[in-house]
């Protein structure tokens, strides 16, 4: 099967008002080909390229539908954007597929099925489920054909997610026969109409026994332009068959789809469960660090806004911001495209979202504190501070206030409460001279201040293996022979240097916490690390304020624990993997560096601990050890990557028991979305009550994740999921009154109705699922 296409990068070597242009350029010339060949059928997958072809050129938007109503333009995807799946988020997936699918729905009345990303560096195991409860039921690419290491057994599979569920998954097998040479690993989603890909598509394709056919697309594609006429004419002359070549057909993704499954109903498909790992593209976890560092605070604060909105339009008279946060969302999910938070985009890309980024976090901020101003106006006081807790467990924790950190205990979850702090606060922590202490640990320091000792106190534990340190930086040389930005390959360790110059050392106070600050310097670079203990509270950050000027480098920083593990829990979007910490197979080898959001865990039977992170994503584990990459500095395709200042955290936090048993996923929120403190006013209207909590669950390990207006705006959606693989039953509360409950899927399309109990409704959960309420309010 032959379909024409172009994979447009919506920024790569060029940027994003250069690929308006592409777009028109390149749908123009397939349009002229329909014109030319009636047999020719095109497909495209980005909502996005479409909407700028609308706004630059609706002449040809309009001679494009026409084709899309005749079903030779094909417009199918699933996404806004391609968008990297190892990085972002799982509600942005969400939102992802919602904008996505509603956008051809709304200007072509197709509803999109299949999941279109031939080059994309990974796939989380999250995504089988957000697939299914999207109405996605097939999943298309080429990228694992391009392992440096292990060739995928299949072409065909079913897919199975960390929640069980399964997606029909088939990936593109397009590459040039070499005479008397077998089929290589790399497939392409930029073929043309060749004999020799026509039959290297179909000498690629593993599984014959399950089909008898192969599919390239055809077209030059990354930059655009689509295909040829030349594709065509060679094309339209196999169609009648050459011997020693197969036969030919201009036809459409989904109908290519369609055959195969009917091929392979009823046969032994096989499966392949959980993370597709791209063993290739590492770097992509790390490279242009500040980038990832606003996607990630984006993300948290334009769900923390949302939740917000939805208390103020019930509860203060405030109108919800639909436009305002659909075309705030709008960038956040176009700057997710593949070549941009990956950081493999030249340095024009990043001037622009240098200049965005800072704007779209910067509003949703102002307007959190103008809510949270107008709450403590009207609430009933009796306190000195308001606290609002934007997460969904109970909080537990520390409030910033003019420099100064206070415990604060009890704040509902998603809501507020006031409170009076503490007298004489981190009187209980102790810092001196290479020594730290408080409740929960004791850390000794050596003389360059890498940890020699971590005793756990409440486990009666010592926590660094012998002869080793903790919180070591290691500098290691990172040149590639090609894909610069892209890559970190596996001999990156050979040429390593340790960051042990100490330039200076303070001590701080900062009201219940206190640290060591230690200024280290590396060549041209300075590292300035904040080490805190805080009162009565089982987390010890690491705060980052680095100058690094140093290029083709990659810095780590090493804990190796004394913990007999032999895999480790990593978090990723709506639940977690484990991977193993060992090299027994060349599958295992590979996996020398791994992404995870917010933790990665070790745990032996009856302890561990997790290395947090408040926008990092590159982690590598060996046996006890967890490792976790800070920077990178690559020099192509934007030399000047991650050349600069970069403020980041990471922490650690110890715990009895598995990463199941413990708080890590308290922890790791509370570290990405701290909870905020605001003085009452001197007068309050006192119209709302001094607590308040939106939505809280009965059980700690479901997880609200996101509150926000429906799409159609009738009623409000509520986004939770289990985080600890753990089947439950739990009880949702409300602190709006509610009328009606709906479960729905991920699109918001109702499945069934829950009885509304005393302001509850009681849901249950499989491991690791994701569930969707539509709440009305009375």
């Amino acid at each position: 099967t032959c379909v024409g296409h172009t994979h447009i990068d919506i920024a790569w070597l060029w940027t994003i008002d250069q690929t308006r242009e592409k777009a028109q350029r390149s749908f123009a010339n397939m349009l002229a080909l329909m014109d030319k060949y009636p047999e020719f059928k095109f497909m495209s997958s980005q909502p996005i390229l479409f909407k700028f072809v609308k706004e630059e050129c609706p002449q040809l938007y309009e001679r494009l539908r026409e084709k899309v109503k005749e079903g030779r333009f094909e417009v199918e995807g699933g996404m806004w954007v391609e968008a990297d799946c190892n990085l972002i988020s799982g509600e942005s997936l969400v939102r992802q597929f919602l904008k996505g699918k509603a956008f051809f729905k709304d200007e072509f009345g197709v509803d999109s099925k299949i999941l279109w990303l031939p080059d994309v560096f990974g796939y989380s195991a999250a995504l089988p489920q957000i697939l299914k409860k999207s109405g996605i039921d097939t999943f298309v690419t080429s990228k694992i054909s391009w392992n440096d290491t292990n060739t995928m057994p299949y072409d065909i599979f079913t897919w199975k997610g960390i929640d069980g569920s399964e997606i029909f998954t088939t990936f593109l097998t397009a590459q040039d026969k070499i005479k008397d040479t077998p089929a290589y690993m790399r497939t392409t989603y930029n073929a043309h109409g060749t004999p020799a890909q026509v039959f290297g598509a179909w000498d690629r394709m593993q599984q014959k026994d399950l089909t008898d056919e192969a599919i390239i697309t055809f077209g030059y594609g990354d930059g655009g332009g689509g295909s040829t006429s030349e594709d065509i004419e060679q094309i339209t002359r196999m169609e009648n068959g050459i011997p020693g070549i197969p036969t030919t057909k201009f036809d459409t993704v989904t109908e290519y789809v369609r055959r195969m499954k009917e091929n392979c109903d009823g046969k032994d498909l096989p499966k392949w469960v959980g993370e597709l790992y791209l063993e290739f593209h590492r770097g992509t976890y790390t490279t242009h660090a500040d980038n990832k560092r606003y996607n990630r605070l984006c993300e948290f604060a334009y769900t923390d806004y949302e939740t917000l909105c939805v208390l103020a339009e019930n509860c203060l008279g405030e109108n919800y911001p639909v436009q305002e946060l659909n075309e705030a969302w709008e960038k956040i999910l176009t700057y997710q495209f593949h070549d941009i938070i990956p950081g493999s985009s030249i340095g024009e890309v990043y001037e622009d979202t240098s200049r965005q980024y800072p704007v779209l976090l910067g509003d949703a901020q102002m307007e959190i504190q103008r809510l949270l101003q107008k709450i403590a106006s009207r609430v009933q006081a009796s306190g000195e501070y308001l606290v609002y807790n934007p997460n969904s467990f109970v909080g537990d924790g520390f409030v910033e206030v003019d420099g100064k950190y206070h415990r604060v205990k009890n704040i509902p979850s998603k809501g507020y409460t006031t409170v009076d702090f503490a007298q004489n606060e981190g009187e209980n922590v102790c810092v001196k001279e290479r020594y730290m202490e408080n409740e929960y640990y004791r850390i000794t320091f050596d003389e360059n201040y890498e940890i020699k000792s971590l005793y756990c106190k409440q486990q009666d534990r010592e926590l660094v293996e012998d002869g080793k340190k903790l919180n070591t930086l290691i500098v290691y040389n990172d040149y590639t022979p090609s894909f610069d930005a892209w890559d970190i390959r596996p001999y990156y360790n050979y040429t390593k240097w340790a960051v042990n110059n100490v330039k200076s050392v303070a001590f701080v106070e900062e009201g219940a916490r206190k640290g060591i600050q230690i200024v280290r310097t590396f060549e041209k670079s300075e590292i300035k690390q904040t080490i805190y203990l805080y009162e009565n509270f089982d987390r010890i950050d690491f705060v980052n304020d680095i100058d690094w000027q140093t290029e083709h480098v990659l810095l780590k920083t090493h804990f190796p624990f004394a913990i007999n593990a032999t895999k480790a829990t990593y978090d990723i979007q709506f639940g977690s993997v484990e991977r193993a910490t060992h090299t027994n197979t060349s599958w295992e080898q590979a996996k020398f560096e791994v992404c995870a959001h917010k933790y990665a865990d070790v745990s032996d039977g009856g302890f561990g601990v997790s290395l947090l992170n408040d926008c990092k994503y590159g982690y590598s584990a060996n046996g006890g050890e967890l490792a976790l990459t800070l920077l990178r500095t690559p020099t192509y395709p934007h030399k000047g990557a991650d050349i600069g200042k970069h403020i980041f955290t990471y922490s650690l936090y110890a715990h009895e028991g598995t990463a199941s048993a413990s708080k890590a996923i308290e922890r790791a929120y509370d570290l990405n979305n701290p909870m905020q403190a605001l003085a009452m006013p001197k007068k309050s209207v006192g119209t709302l009550p001094q607590t308040f909590s939106l939505v809280s669950t009965d059980k700690k390990n479901i997880v609200v994740e996101a509150v926000k207006k429906a799409e159609d705006s009738n009623g409000y959606i509520v986004r939770l999921y289990e985080g600890k693989n753990t089947q439950t039953k739990t009880k949702i509360s409300f602190g709006l009154p509610i009328k009606k409950a709906y479960l729905t899927n991920l699109m918001e399309e109702t499945i069934e109705e829950f009885p509304v109990e005393n302001n509850a409704v009681t849901v249950s959960f499989r491991g690791f699922e994701i569930h969707t309420l539509r709440v009305l309010v009375k």
